[in-house]
């Protein structure tokens, strides 16, 4: 695993808060361990709904999500990424159904947020991406691997404890999300981008 600061009191060199482990990037990792760890590709399923749990290390503005495309789509189909409050009752921010993203290259791909996504540090948030109606073949996506049921439950199975979930007929983002199902083999692997 890479070199994290662990915060323990003051302010961080790049202007962070006291909580949790940082890389002191431009953004951050969700989840914070996946970039080094645990990815396996995934097939999207329409109209589905990835979400993350995280609590942000620092103050921060999100204007980006970036995600990585393994393979692409036959189709120009639809997707959409955001970030919401700890029981999902409030869409902070997303793109909003975006063209282009799954067909145009592998590799990294950017969502711009419609607004700026305030972010508080030692908050808990939820990141949300989310694939809209299949034309073709789909895309395959990098996610992060908790592998086994335990680890997506072990704190409960519902908003603002359950590690990792999905819902189904669920595009684009809206709130609330209500009720979700634990999700065993991976929420997408998203870079919160300031």
């Amino acid at each position: 695993m890479p070199c994290q600061a662990k915060l323990q009191s003051g302010v961080a060199p790049g202007g962070g808060a006291d909580v949790g482990i940082d890389s002191l990037q431009a953004g951050l990792w969700v989840p914070a361990g996946g970039p080094w760890c645990c990815q396996i590709v995934m097939n999207p399923n329409a109209n589905r709904a990835w979400f993350g749990r995280f609590v942000c290390p620092r103050n921060m503005t999100i204007s980006k999500i970036g995600f990585y495309v393994v393979n692409l789509a036959t189709a120009n189909d639809p997707c959409d990424a955001g970030i919401y409050n700890a029981d999902g009752s409030i869409l902070l921010g997303s793109a909003g159904s975006t063209l282009g993203k799954l067909n145009a290259a592998t590799g990294a791909q950017v969502l711009n947020m419609q607004a700026p996504i305030p972010l508080q540090a030692g908050q808990v948030y939820y990141t949300a991406f989310a694939h809209g109606p299949i034309g073709g073949t789909a895309m395959q996506f990098l996610t992060a691997n908790l592998n086994q049921n335990y680890a997506a439950l072990a704190f409960g199975n519902q908003m603002p404890n359950v590690e990792q979930a999905i819902k189904d007929a669920f595009f684009p983002l809206t709130a609330p999300v209500g009720s979700v199902s634990a999700h065993v083999y991976g929420q997408a692997l998203l870079a919160l981008q300031t």
